[in-house]
């Protein structure tokens, strides 16, 4: 009886490891037929990039390989797009391929089709980017990438507008100063970089995007003036350390310059249509 009972346990382990074998393989040839659908899209080259990176984010078992791993992601989106944006312009035919399997392959990259014109664009998806980070020692990674999602807290996935601009149309937005979305995410960053300085230079560049948004030449605001030169002196009043004497003495120029802003050729109030 025992022999039979035995036997049996033997059996169903084996039908068991029978499955997962074929479950594997069956995975292994999806990935193999992914692997060759991009390398007939965007060739060799780039898929034998796609291979390292997609390995790098399995081998990265600390903050610092994690954010190698990461530069390596967003320099494959870069020549994923120029390699799509070239190859659009070359065609010049408004059909597109279906590409949104691309994130099957490569699951930190997520494809967007937008409109005016019509164009694929490839995001960073920093919710998937978040899981991989738990996964490592220490937490470095894991509160860099939440910073990113609090930028696009929509679904934690890059767009090209982060949460302190609104866009209203296709290829048109505004910056959202004085809703306190810049001042929220400045002291943000500048708490990060003090705790975790292997990610400094990653809050620096976030930082210099949130700045450059309130300096821009001919910047147009959504918010009415007041609230935009509130919030601006609440900036300036905060004594962010990740702010450089540069950036302050830019951002007071740019407070002065709200106070006559048609005289510099900056536009505020666009929510309320009267924009001047």
């Amino acid at each position: 009886m025992k022999n039979a009972g035995s036997t049996l346990i033997l059996w169903c382990l084996g039908l068991l490891l029978s499955a997962c074998i074929k479950q594997q393989s069956k995975i292994q040839d999806a990935q193999t037929q992914l692997y060759g659908q991009f390398q007939s899209t965007f060739g060799a080259s780039l898929t034998k990039k796609a291979q390292q990176v997609q390995k790098q984010w399995e081998q990265a078992g600390d903050p610092q390989k994690l954010l190698n791993a990461y530069h390596q992601l967003r320099a494959l989106r870069d020549s994923i797009q120029l390699h799509f944006d070239f190859n659009q312009a070359k065609q010049q035919t408004s059909y597109l391929l279906d590409l949104f399997w691309i994130k099957e392959l490569v699951p930190g990259l997520v494809p967007e089709l937008l409109e005016n014109p019509k164009r694929y664009a490839f995001f960073i998806h920093y919710g998937w980017c978040w899981q991989q980070a738990k996964r490592t020692t220490g937490d470095a990674d894991e509160q860099f990438f939440q910073a990113q999602i609090r930028l696009y807290p929509q679904d934690s996935i890059e767009y090209l507008q982060p949460r302190y601009r609104i866009e209203v149309n296709a290829g048109r937005a505004h910056s959202l100063l004085g809703r306190g979305f810049h001042l929220a995410h400045l002291r943000d960053w500048d708490t990060l970089l003090v705790k975790y300085p292997i990610y400094q230079n990653e809050y620096f560049l976030l930082k210099n995007r949130c700045v450059e948004d309130i300096l821009l030449p001919k910047a147009t605001f959504w918010e009415e003036n007041t609230r935009i030169q509130h919030e601006l002196s609440e900036i300036l009043a905060a004594n962010l350390a990740i702010l450089n004497k540069a950036d302050n003495i830019a951002l007071q120029t740019r407070l002065e310059q709200l106070k006559a802003p048609e005289k510099y050729g900056i536009s505020v109030d666009w929510q309320s249509g009267r924009a001047y």
